[in-house]
């Protein structure tokens, strides 16, 4: 693929004219194509909250997307923002080699106890040997995942009470009951997206390892004063913040038929047809994108169903059946409705905030099954789409 791809360069603006699109970089490069397929991926746009007084900040400061691997960390005190999925990974690794550790955390999080597994050089060369074992495990792990996580959060049942039992179970390896109180969350598994650790729990309740639950006030030149009033005196702040999940392909502009801008499509927010295509935006496809099972399947997985997908679509032009293909805004309308009348039965609408929610407080999440997603887009059905010629 190395002399198919362009390295280091940011697409920032993309327009559909004279029956292709055309692209621009952030150099000033151009470049026109038939398709877009637009792999951005849903977390990349990294949420970095303006805190009062960072600038005043004598030590170190950089966000887990922007690692600064110039930056020592072995005896230093160090502060990590944010205890969701990226910030819980890094507080064992951390922990190892910080003076002082602390999290500051804002919301308690679930976490599911999947082992961060080392595999053993015996087992890597039996599964260059027989590749049906590497497979074989690959099955299982995607029936595991299907039928637990997969089913637990769009329907009660069974599945979900053994999520609950599962993340309950892991809690309570925290000894302390005053630590366990304030690593406890007021909802359910899985509102929220769940975190997967086992190396967590051990690590919060090592010596040199606090958490912090008192919201951040301003942050001094000698570190993080909380609204208690205590200074928690630094030498670096990780800011484990997170990603915009509504950002998709932007900050990219993007302009389809009729002048119809990306911002204009969505003014009422993210919208596309099974997740992967947007009316006035002809050969366009998204992997990943709104209403996409991100919320209970794995991202890789997904994109290989939609990936797939948008393959068979190509086909059809590569054989002549259309020139250009859009979906349907009756087929969106039509989606997006049974979308919303499915929601209300899945576990995101139980009461929590969530970047999995809009401003209207809607999830922008598929609300069935993995297996329903993959049986939707096994086949596309160019009913739902205008197929046109030049």
């Amino acid at each position: 693929m190395a002399s198919y791809t362009t390295f280091n360069e940011e697409i920032t603006n993309t327009q559909h004219k004279d029956g292709q699109w055309h692209v621009e970089t952030a150099s000033g490069k151009t470049d026109t194509a038939d398709f877009i397929v637009a792999a951005t991926g849903v977390l990349h746009k990294i949420n970095e909250p303006k805190f009062e007084g960072i600038e005043d900040f004598e030590g170190d400061v950089f966000h887990t997307a922007r690692w600064n691997h110039d930056v020592e960390l072995s005896g230093k005190r160090i502060g990590v923002i944010g205890g969701g999925s990226t910030g819980t990974q890094m507080i064992d690794p951390l922990s190892k080699v910080a003076k002082k550790l602390t999290l500051f955390q804002r919301t308690p999080q679930w976490i599911f106890p999947i082992p961060d597994k080392a595999y053993s050089k015996l087992w890597i060369r039996s599964v260059k040997r027989f590749p049906v074992l590497g497979k074989s495990l690959y099955r299982l792990y995607k029936f595991m995942q299907e039928r637990t996580v997969g089913v637990a959060t769009v329907k009660p049942g069974w599945n979900r009470s053994i999520l609950n039992k599962l993340c309950e179970w892991n809690l309570n390896h925290v000894k302390d009951p005053v630590l366990r109180a304030k690593l406890t969350p007021n909802y359910e598994p899985g509102c929220k997206r769940l975190v997967m650790s086992t190396s967590f729990y051990p690590a919060i309740q090592k010596p040199n390892v606090d958490l912090v639950t008192e919201g951040i006030d301003k942050i001094e030149a000698k570190g993080i004063r909380t609204k208690d009033g205590v200074l928690h005196e630094l030498d670096l702040i990780v800011q484990a913040t997170g990603f915009d999940g509504f950002a998709f392909m932007r900050p990219m502009t993007m302009q389809g038929t009729n002048n119809t801008t990306l911002s204009e499509a969505w003014e009422s927010g993210p919208r596309a047809f099974r997740a992967i295509t947007i009316p006035n935006f002809p050969n366009f496809f998204m992997l990943n994108g709104p209403n996409s099972p991100i919320g209970n399947y794995s991202l890789i997985a997904i994109a290989e169903t939609q990936s797939s997908y948008i393959m068979k679509c190509i086909q059809k032009y590569m054989e002549g059946v259309f020139d250009y293909i859009e979906p349907k805004q009756e087929a969106v309308d039509d989606f997006y409705k049974t979308v919303h009348e499915a929601l209300p039965g899945t576990i995101w609408t139980t009461g929590c905030q969530s970047w999995y929610l809009d401003d209207n407080g809607v999830p922008l999440l598929w609300p069935w099954s993995p297996q329903r997603y993959a049986k939707e887009m096994s086949q596309p059905d160019f009913n739902n789409y205008h197929l046109k010629k030049a």
